[in-house]
């Protein structure tokens, strides 16, 4: 198994296409639901203090989104004492839809942060994949044929469908639109499970599991 590296996914021509109903287990972000709440030890910072720890200090319009990304990570990082924290940022108003698996309820957006749109979140620890594991040629070969099959469901069906292949904790992004925005993700993933492509039809996919 991997050391959960850092990994970053610079992606051109992304806008969300998808905007769920509100429901209860819904933070009010255009994103696809969180999957089932995984359990987490004992942190220095509460889920209230992480919602409200400033960090504009990490954003600025002109920054490339990736840097960004991983200060932000890199800062939670330090605060948690661990390495559990995603950070997903786009030009404002250009973020993919995603399903993730959310840690209690450390997760906080922010729609226009000095220009910028910012999802933070504290991924659930790690769970030993599925027997055997796969290369991750393999990973992302089936990642592509489950987007393709399931294009038209959204993004935390196809999580499921990966979660059941691979073993809870996939993440999976998707975008639609063709215009000129990118978003970047600073993640950590595992035995090697994590993809990025583009489809004929113009969608960008990201998927990893934890």
């Amino acid at each position: 198994m991997s050391n959960y590296p850092l990994f970053t996914k610079r992606l051109q021509q992304l806008q969300l296409e998808e905007k769920r109903p509100q429901s209860p287990n819904n933070h009010d972000f255009e994103y696809d639901e969180p999957a089932p709440t995984g359990k987490h030890k004992s942190n220095k910072v509460t889920a209230e203090q992480f919602k409200e720890l400033d960090i504009s200090h990490l954003v600025d319009e002109d920054d490339d989104n990736f840097d960004i990304a991983a200060q932000v990570c890199k800062y939670f990082d330090d605060k948690f004492g661990d390495k559990d924290t995603v950070a997903l940022v786009a030009d404002t108003g250009k973020f993919p839809a995603i399903s993730y698996w959310l840690s209690g309820d450390y997760v906080r957006k922010h729609e226009n942060l000095n220009g910028k749109h910012v999802l933070v979140y504290k991924a659930c620890k790690h769970i030993p994949a599925k027997q055997p594991t796969v290369s991750k040629s393999e990973f992302e070969k089936y990642v592509k044929q489950v987007s393709i099959k399931h294009k038209h469901e959204k993004c935390a069906v196809i999580a499921d469908i990966l979660g059941e292949k691979f073993g809870e904790g996939c993440h999976y992004a998707r975008s639609t639109d063709k215009s000129h925005a990118s978003y970047e993700i600073a993640a950590r993933f595992s035995d090697g499970y994590d993809a990025s492509f583009s489809l004929e039809s113009g969608e960008y996919i990201t998927a990893w599991r934890r």
